[in-house]
Order: structure tokens, then sequence, then C-alpha cells
């Protein structure tokens, strides 16, 4: 079985990524997108988070998804327009004809899962918050809680189930920015929070809300969801309030997968019934939804989680730039391609473990040519904190492309080990997501594992990751070579 689900979840990776690809090659700069293809990216980048924040995928295949999740994020984000249909809810949910009404709260809702990317984006350290499109999302909901305000004080029956879903929306957005952990708007993030727990509670005790929760098994564990959530802030056990009695194989595909995403946060019992029944329908179904396909990211990650002990190897469609840093060493390390005859003492190859590393960014600095010197001395002074992208990110020619050459250190201090460990892959991997030009050049006064090296082998053939290793005494030599072993 885990063989096929790992084959299920392979296609849809690729579904998924194709999709995004196409979003970002059509749909870039100003011009439009439809709300239904925000929705369905939305959807994608939820998936992928689940599945990057499991972490259950080799790194280099993280690394390349999250290559993949930034592409889509960014085209999402930047269709916002400073969160205008919030601008405009209130007065079109006070005025205007229902199916404005309607289409207000449709768009509205798609522009918080945005937000929610933009959260996810952040949680996954590929983006940060707090720009003015952010500010706006937190500026302007209170006209559509004032709106929705409206249609449940003046018994607009008609949108109730979209200013519901709408609401639990908004709900489970501000509670994952609270998770977050984001330092700005949480005061008022908190006050808005409390305003949709009001209005959904609020909604929740009219007749044709009950009437749809016991009916819509989406919308009911999308429910229990805010309740498991609201009890959770309260320091309350939560039980699942709605099981639903009806026969489980009734349901459509979408349904189902839609069940198990909510199951797999509210009961694991529950999910783990029913789970192998739909990974079979979907092994044999035909022209699933590009939704549907999220959704099925997510349940397959979940159920791997927790039911596999290895690493999967996946497979992300990845369009690279083909960069290949090993031609152009020679133009950025002076004299690297001349050190093959410099011999070391025995005093020398100590000389370079005792380097800290501002001694060893200085020394490596010194070394480097065609490069102004005054953005390296930048980076090479550059404070460490938790948003850096490496120890050094210098702007160079790399095959005749303007690009970034990413240098990350480790000192003879920092390892304790005769040899690197493979514990720094990601740091070697890290600034892949981060540029769409840029190769990385690992600075290391130990040698690298086997181990170390063979994953970098490995990325290097899987995604054509532009790396190359300058390790113990080559770079004693090349430091030697510069006149900086001293």
């Amino acid at each position: 079985m885990k063989n096929s689900v790992e084959d299920i979840l392979q296609k849809f990776i690729n579904t998924a990524v194709d999709f995004i690809g196409e979003i970002v090659e059509n749909n870039s700069g100003y011009k439009p997108l439809s709300y239904n293809n925000r929705r369905d990216v939305n959807e994608t980048l939820e998936a992928f988070y689940q599945l990057l924040s499991l972490d259950i995928i080799n790194p280099e295949d993280n690394v390349a998804l999250k290559m993949i999740f930034k592409s889509g994020e960014h085209v999402i984000h930047e269709k916002l327009l400073h969160f205008g249909n919030y601008y405009y809810s209130k007065q079109k949910l006070i005025h205007s004809e229902l199916f404005e009404k309607e289409e207000s709260l449709r768009r509205t809702n798609v522009e918080t899962a945005s937000m929610l990317a933009r959260i996810r984006a952040y949680q996954l350290h590929i983006e940060g918050i707090g720009g003015s499109t952010d500010d706006y999302f937190i500026e302007r909901m209170p006209k559509l809680l004032d709106g929705i305000s409206f249609i449940i004080n003046k018994n607009i029956s008609e949108v109730y189930l979209p200013a519901f879903y709408n609401l639990l929306n908004l709900h489970n957005t501000l509670i994952k920015y609270i998770e977050s952990e984001h330092p700005t708007f949480r005061s008022a993030i908190n006050e808005l929070q409390k305003k949709v727990i009001v209005l959904i509670d609020k909604l929740a005790t009219r007749q044709e809300i009950i009437n749809i929760i016991s009916k819509n098994i989406s919308i009911s564990l999308f429910y229990d969801q805010y309740l498991f959530f609201k009890d959770s802030l309260s320091g309350i056990d939560y039980s699942l309030k709605n099981k639903f009695n009806q026969d489980f194989d009734h349901f459509t595909i979408s349904q189902k997968l839609r069940a198990l995403t909510s199951w797999s946060i509210l009961d694991h019992t529950f999910f783990f019934k029913n789970v192998h029944s739909v990974l079979t329908e979907i092994q044999y179904s035909q022209n699933l939804s590009i939704a549907d396909s999220a959704l099925g990211i997510r349940v397959i990650s979940f159920y791997l989680k927790k039911t596999s002990v290895e690493l999967l190897d996946v497979k992300v469609p990845l369009k690279n730039p083909g960069l290949d840093i090993g031609t152009e060493l020679k133009n950025i390390f002076n004299g690297i391609d001349q050190i093959a005859k410099i011999t070391l003492t025995e005093n020398e190859k100590n000389l370079l473990y005792s380097y800290n590393d501002s001694q060893l960014r200085e020394k490596v600095a010194a070394c480097i040519i065609n490069v102004p010197i005054n953005e390296i001395d930048r980076e090479m002074r550059k404070p460490h904190g938790v948003s850096e992208i490496s120890d050094m990110e210098l702007k160079v020619n790399i095959n005749g492309k303007r690009s970034y050459l990413c240098m990350p250190f480790k000192t003879g201090k920092e390892v304790n080990a005769n040899s690197v460990s493979i514990d720094v892959f990601y740091q070697i991997l890290r600034p892949f997501f981060h540029f769409d030009n840029c190769a990385v050049v690992f600075i290391t006064a130990k040698s690298c594992s086997q181990n170390l090296m063979n994953e970098i082998k490995r990325a290097q053939d899987k995604y054509e990751f532009s790396i190359e290793v300058i390790e113990n005494f080559q770079l004693a030599k090349l430091l030697k070579f510069n006149n900086q072993l001293n």
C-alpha cells in the first residue's frame, strides 16, 4: 500500500506544480486572475504548506517545493490590491442586491485565504509579514465584519451560508496568524478574533445554519474545527460534536477528501477508519480537479507522517536556470585554479581550524575578485540573524547571468567532529528558494562527511542546483595563495 500511496502523492504533486507553473507564467504583474483560479491557488499553497511542515520529504525536495510555493504565493499576493474587496464589502453587503452580496462574500473569502497563504509563507521562512498590503488586511476587516453583522441582524438568510463560511475562514486565518507568533498586529488580531467569534456564535444559532450543519459534512467539520480551536484557546478539551451518521460511501470524492483533512485535526480514529477506502478510490479516479489534488496531498501527507518512518523521495517538476558555478570559481576566488601546487605545513593546517566565524569570513573575503569592495565588506561584516539567507551573498556574473553567489561558512571551532555532518545540508540549500538565480559555494574548514557529499551530489543531479564546496586543505591553500593563512 505504501508504494502505491507514494505514487498517488507524486501524481498529485505533479498536477499541483504544473498548475502553479501555468498560473505564474500567465498571470504575473497586473494581468487579471479569476477568483476561481485564486481559490485553487490558495488551496494548492495550503497543501504544499502541510506537506512541507510535516517534515516527511528529503531536504532537496523540500527546497524545490518551497521554490514553487514562493512563486505561487507571490502571484496571489500581488493580486490582493490592498484588500479592495474588504474595503467595499460593507457597502455591498448593506446596499447591493442579493447576487452582489453573494459575490462580495465569495471574493472576500478568497482574499482571506490569500492572507493565509502569506502567513504560511512566513511560517516556512520564505516571506515576511508587515507590508502595506498586509496592513490593509487588518485595517479593512472591520468593514467586512460590519457588513456580515448587518446580514445577521436583518435576517438576510439567503446569504447566511456564504457569510458563515466567510467567518469560519476568517477565524481560521486569524488563528493561524496567532500560531505563527508574528509580533506585528497581535493586539489588533486578538480584538478582531473576538468580533469574529461573536458573529459565528450568533449566526450558528439561526435555524438555517443549524440545518446546513446537520446535512453538509464540509461545513459541519469546518465548524467543528472552529469549535476545536476556540476550546483550545480556552483550555477546554474538545470532543467531536458532529459525527455524521450518514454513509460515508455516499459522499463525493471531494467531500471525502475534505472530511479527511478535518479529521486529521479533529479525530485520528475517524481519519484512519476511512482513509484506506478513499486512497483506493482516488488511485483509480480520473480527471480530479486541482482542488481535489490539493486535498489529496494534504490527506496523503498526514497519512504518511503517521505510518512511515523514512523520508519520502519525491520529484518536484522544477524549471531550474541551469547555472554552473564550477566554471566561474577562477573568476571569483583569486588563484583557486593554481592552488594544487601549494603545500601546507602541520601548523598551517591547524591554523585554519583556529579561525572563528568573523576571522574566516574576513580572510575568504580577501580572496574574492571581480566584486565591488564595499559589497564584499558589507557582507563580510553583516550580523547573523533569523532572517539571514547565507553568511555572505554577493552579486556576480554566472554563465553570463547576473546572479547571487551565496556562501554558508563552517569554521573548525563550530565542528567538533572530524568532518561536517549532514545536519548542515539544509543551510546549504536554503538560498535556492530565496533567489531565482543563485549558486552556492560552501566554505568549510573541515571536510564534508561522505553522507553530506552524497546529499549534495543528489541535489545537483536531481534539480541541477549549482553547488560547489571549498573545504579543508583546499580552503587552506586558497588562503595561503592570497597571503591570508596567518
